[in-house]
C-alpha cells in the first residue's frame, strides 16, 4: 500500500485519508499558510488535521460576527 504524507503531521495516509490543496476553501487554506506558509494546491493534509483547521475557521467566522 502506498501512502501519502500528510504535510502537517508528517504521518503517511491512504489515499481515502488524505485531502489535496486543491480541493479546499481558500478561507481554510489562508489558516494553514499561517502556520505552514509552504502550503500550496499540490500539498496534501489527512482529514484529522483538516478537521482541526475547519473548526478554526468555523470559530473565528463566529467570534468575528460578535
Amino acid at each position: 500500500m502506498n501512502l501519502i504524507k500528510c504535510e502537517i503531521c508528517n504521518n503517511g495516509f491512504s489515499d481515502d485519508q488524505i485531502i489535496t490543496g486543491h480541493g479546499i476553501r481558500h478561507e481554510v487554506e489562508n489558516l494553514i499558510k499561517i502556520d505552514f506558509p509552504a502550503w500550496n494546491d499540490n500539498s496534501h493534509i489527512c482529514k484529522n488535521d483538516f478537521n482541526t483547521y475547519r473548526v478554526r475557521y468555523l470559530t473565528k467566522m463566529i467570534e468575528d460576527e460578535k
